[in-house]
């Protein structure tokens, strides 16, 4: 025990301060040396970003796991895998990461198991009344959204399914049922947002595989809430002057560490991920072979920049394994007959897929 205790003193921070000056500079680094697999580099920049913050987030302490793992020195990821179980994540959620298919790491995770566990068990949420009214709220207006979803006749769900007029006219009435039950849960968690905030990580627990989630911000991410109110503005639902402050309030959560940029990064990118472009010449044609699309929507490189951001999608799409990543980006091959198709408006990425 008095080990578990050393273990869970050694990560305690020195003081909490603005995750955007000094906490995600260090992460940023952290991500570009795992992305060019210098993962004792990376290690140190996660370190040096941990020790700035009272509380690290969850998903950039299992990458840091991650990149000890990578480097062969799996026990001195032991003091992070404790973070997490202090954080309230289930044992079942780190066992399910595919790292841990490695034998080398699952053998020695088996070992470990059981202190990971005692720290678990010690885990107490911290609710409060109103986070806990919103969610239970939602709940119930989820349960009428499941209702209504049984009732859609069985041809909705049929891939190749031909409805009738009569059908036709059922589902369109039940989507829009279903619409407004969405629209009513996403106008209530905009509220309570712009009032509260986010509840922080220790609070509730993480209960999400991709370590980023709660029971709130996995119900909200479940329904897209920010694109519901988008579109509610648009149809001038919602005001779009409170959708510009929430965007704003969204962000000053993630420069206060109650949640992770990641989790607001996909909230207000929506379906407007980069878009690269593999291209297929003829051998005689010499440029460059993938390039990325100017994007659509939210401007988001104040999230971090531009390079990086690129970089981090290429990598998550051809090359990560074990790295919990957001989904940055889809990818297409086109047939080009020359260089000169290429479109002025792609961005050239100078960076091999293996």
């Amino acid at each position: 025990m008095r080990t578990l205790l050393l273990l869970l003193l050694s990560f305690s921070a020195f003081a909490q301060t603005d995750f955007f000056e000094k906490y995600y500079p260090l992460i940023d680094q952290a991500e570009e040396a795992f992305i060019n697999e210098e993962y004792n580099s990376a290690i140190l920049f996660y370190e040096s970003a941990f020790k700035e913050v009272e509380k690290p987030l969850a998903r950039d302490i299992y990458n840091a796991i991650v990149c000890y793992y990578m480097a062969g020195n799996i026990d001195s990821a032991k003091p992070l895998l404790l973070q997490l179980a202090s954080k309230g994540i289930d044992p079942q959620i780190i066992e399910s990461q595919s790292v841990f298919d490695v034998s080398t790491i699952r053998e020695a995770w088996q070992g470990f198991k059981p202190i990971y566990l005692q720290v678990y068990q010690m885990f107490t949420p911290d609710k409060d009344v109103l986070t806990d009214g919103l969610i239970s709220k939602i709940q119930e207006e989820m349960d009428k959204v499941r209702d209504l979803h049984q009732k859609l006749p069985d041809v909705y769900f049929e891939e190749e399914g031909k409805p009738t007029l009569e059908e036709v006219k059922k589902i369109k009435e039940i989507e829009a049922q279903m619409d407004e039950l969405y629209l009513e849960i996403s106008v209530a968690s905009a509220d309570y947002i712009l009032v509260n905030g986010f509840p922080k990580e220790f609070q509730y627990g993480i209960v999400s595989e991709d370590l980023g989630m709660d029971a709130l911000r996995n119900f909200l991410s479940n329904i897209g809430f920010y694109n519901q109110l988008q579109k509610a503005a648009s149809m001038d639902k919602f005001s779009a002057e409170k959708l510009k402050t929430l965007k704003e309030k969204l962000i000053e959560e993630v420069g206060k560490g109650s949640i992770h940029r990641d989790y607001v990064w996909d909230l207000l990118s929506g379906d407007a991920k980069l878009e690269f472009v593999r291209v297929v010449l003829p051998e005689t044609e010499e440029c460059e072979s993938t390039y990325v699309k100017p994007r659509n929507g939210e401007d988001l490189f104040s999230f971090e920049n531009e390079e990086l951001l690129i970089a981090k999608a290429h990598y998550y799409l051809f090359k990560n394994l074990y790295f919990l990543m957001s989904d940055l980006a889809t990818s297409e091959d086109i047939e080009l007959a020359s260089c000169k198709d290429i479109s002025p408006d792609w961005i050239p990425v100078n960076i091999p897929v293996e």
